[in-house]
């Protein structure tokens, strides 16, 4: 059950930011909760939620720009 940490992150405000980007786009990854993968999730639903998260992560600022 994965979940995601980001370093240099104090009180997990980059890590909100890109929870929220993610939500906008249709993808539900909690900044705080695990993430679980299931055997209903489709190949193409992975694909959808990589590609939310890669867009996600363009938007959150990176440590040194925090």
């Amino acid at each position: 059950m994965p979940t995601l940490l980001l370093a240099d992150d104090p009180g997990s405000l980059r890590l909100k930011r890109f929870a929220r980007e993610a939500a906008r786009r249709g993808a539900i990854l909690h900044p705080a909760l695990t993430w679980n993968l299931s055997a209903a999730h489709r190949p193409e639903d992975i694909d959808s939620t990589i590609a939310i998260a890669a867009a996600a992560f363009a938007e959150t600022p990176r440590a040194d720009d925090a």
